[in-house]
Order: structure tokens, then C-alpha cells, then sequence
């Protein structure tokens, strides 16, 4: 059987768990190892599993009337996906499918992941807070697509996600940001244009200063 590490797993970083208790928890999971295309669960599955994300990229979407897909979120390592259909004991509300080359995936079973909550209660406060952070999350979405232009979003998305900006494929950012791809282009464009820095590992001030005066 491959060995869970979840020591590098964002959902049990704040519990300082001594390794002992991480390896003891890692057991009632089990590994799921998918490439890309992959499916994890379908919009409508019934939300029996808890999934953490231990390496790759997963894509949350749902699709729409006219068959486009509009972009719940894009989890990388570390996250856990959808445990509030879990924990509701409810249907998934949208799909979740691998977007890079492999992703390894710990599955959690209802009753497994019990026995790991009467053993360890003080998960639950992990739970509480990971849940509010990601309820924060969609209300500043929501906020970012109603009240700020297109590029104000593009500037916004590129300054607090730096990481995935240049990670993400661009169809998937511009999905996120409600925009197209092609205009997605051009407002990058338009940034560079003004002097913003998009090619090193890490923005410089004066991209920073830009991007946050658009932003304004």
C-alpha cells in the first residue's frame, strides 16, 4: 500500500500534530493516483468522500445553459476539495477534474473520516476554519465580478495570486474572472504596455504599485 504523507497538507499544518498522530490519521485514507482529464466527481455524485489534494491541480466548474463552463475554483497541493456537500451529506453542485499531468488525491470515506473525528476532535476547528476562509473567498468573487471592471479583476487576480497566475493556463484564469481568453490577452497586453512585469518569479515593486493603482 503507497504511504499517505500529510505533513505538508494545508488542512492539518495548524494542528501541529506530532507525526505519530498524521501517519495514524493518513491510514483510514486511501491514495487515488489520476492523470489529466481525469474526472473526480460529477455535479449531481453524491458527496460520500472527502478529498485532499496532496500534489496536482483540480478544477471545480459547473456548466451552464449554453454548455460553457463557468469556474468554481482551481485547488492545488495541500487543499481539500468540496467538504461542504460532505458534511452536508448532500450532492456534489459541480465537477472536479484533474488539469494537470497527475494528481494524487487522499479519499477519506464517510466513516472513516468519524473514527478520525472522535479521535481527534480538535479537527474540527480545522474544518470550521477552512470553511470560512473558502465562504470569504466566494464573497470577495462575487464582489470582484459585480463591482470591479475587467481589468481592475485582472490586476486584483494577479497580485493576490501570483502563484497561480503563473502556473494556470490562461483559458482557466479568464473562465475564473468571468472574462474571455482573447480579452483576457488583451488586457495583459495593455498591462505590459504600462510597464508590468510579468515574466520574472516575483512582481517587482513598480508592478505592484501599477497593478494596485488600477485596482483602485
Amino acid at each position: 500500500m503507497e504511504k499517505i504523507n500529510l505533513q505538508k497538507v494545508r488542512f492539518f499544518q495548524n494542528l501541529n500534530m506530532p507525526e505519530l498522530d498524521l501517519q495514524n490519521i493518513a491510514n483510514y485514507g486511501r491514495m487515488l493516483n489520476l492523470n489529466y482529464g481525469n474526472f473526480l466527481f460529477y455535479q449531481g455524485d453524491k458527496a460520500d468522500n472527502l478529498y485532499i489534494l496532496l500534489s496536482g491541480r483540480i478544477k471545480v466548474y459547473k456548466t451552464n445553459l449554453r454548455f460553457e463552463e463557468i469556474v468554481i475554483n482551481i485547488f492545488d497541493n495541500g487543499e481539500s476539495i468540496a467538504e461542504m456537500p460532505f458534511f452536508e451529506n448532500s450532492l456534489y453542485p459541480a465537477t472536479a477534474i484533474v488539469e494537470s499531468d497527475h494528481a494524487n488525491i487522499v479519499v477519506f470515506s464517510r466513516s472513516h473520516f468519524k473514527k478520525i473525528i472522535e479521535k481527534y476532535p480538535e479537527i474540527l476547528f480545522q474544518i470550521i476554519s477552512s470553511l470560512g476562509k473558502k465562504i470569504r473567498i466566494l464573497d470577495a468573487k462575487l464582489e470582484s465580478l459585480t463591482l470591479l471592471s475587467s481589468e481592475q479583476r485582472v490586476a486584483k487576480y494577479i497580485i493576490e495570486d501570483w502563484q497561480k497566475f503563473k502556473s494556470f493556463k490562461r483559458k482557466d484564469i479568464a473562465l475564473q474572472l468571468n472574462i474571455t481568453p482573447e480579452h483576457l490577452s488583451r488586457v495583459l497586453n495593455k498591462l505590459k504596455k504600462m510597464g508590468v512585469n510579468l515574466i520574472n518569479d516575483e512582481l517587482d515593486q513598480e508592478s505592484i504599485q501599477t497593478l494596485q493603482q488600477i485596482t483602485n
